[in-house]
């Protein structure tokens, strides 16, 4: 589930659900672990969706992009731990 969410964060979530995918066929992971795998990687927490929040931002306000872009890891860590938490909630009802 580690490897994951590096893929999610250093490529992108469809990279990580495609090994997900694989991972499924071969009967690697418990269902626990593929539930709690998936609520983890669901959601825009990568390098690439910096990138374009960066690039949509700094279009409307260009006067602000120095402020945006010293704002994008930290909005990525925190959509990376939004994502853990759901992964944790979704670990409690299972």
């Amino acid at each position: 589930v580690a490897s994951l969410l590096g893929q999610k964060v250093a490529l992108n979530e469809f990279v990580a659900y495609l090994d997900l995918s694989s991972k499924m066929q071969l009967c690697s992971l418990d269902g626990r672990s593929l539930m709690i795998a998936s609520f983890a990687i669901c959601g825009f927490a990568n390098f690439g969706s910096v990138a374009i929040q960066l690039g949509a931002f700094s279009q409307m306000l260009p006067e602000r992009r120095g402020e945006f872009a010293s704002m994008g890891l930290l909005s990525m860590l925190g959509g990376a731990l939004a994502s853990c938490l759901s992964a944790c909630w979704a670990n409690l009802f299972f």
